[in-house]
């Protein structure tokens, strides 16, 4: 589980609600809060505000910085960020696909 999967999970039940739920009101696929909080899948910028904004309370600096996202916003330095969340994901894709990093 990432950073981000575990802050996520805490986030959304302190502000008591479901993975499907969260993704209607977000207007995502429900499977994707799931892969989400599973670290399968790493968001965007733009959908880590989103969820923010769902959960009153939330520690919006949290979340972004447990993402990967730090500081104000820079288009650039979230392109790469973006990009190698992108490769991350492939990663973890690829090894389920073998059966695991030690496969």
């Amino acid at each position: 589980m990432t950073m981000f999967a575990s802050t996520l999970k805490s986030a959304r039940e302190s502000a008591g609600l479901s993975q499907a739920k969260l993704a209607r009101e977000a207007d995502f696929d429900h499977s994707y809060i799931s892969r989400l909080e599973s670290g399968v899948r790493m968001p965007t910028r733009d959908a880590v505000e989103r969820l923010c904004r769902l959960m009153p309370g939330t520690q919006r600096a949290a979340l972004l910085t447990a993402a990967g996202f730090t500081g104000g916003h820079d288009p650039m330095r979230d392109d790469l960020t973006s990009m190698r969340r992108d490769l991350m994901g492939m990663c973890l894709r690829i090894d389920a696909m073998l059966g695991g990093p030690d496969a």
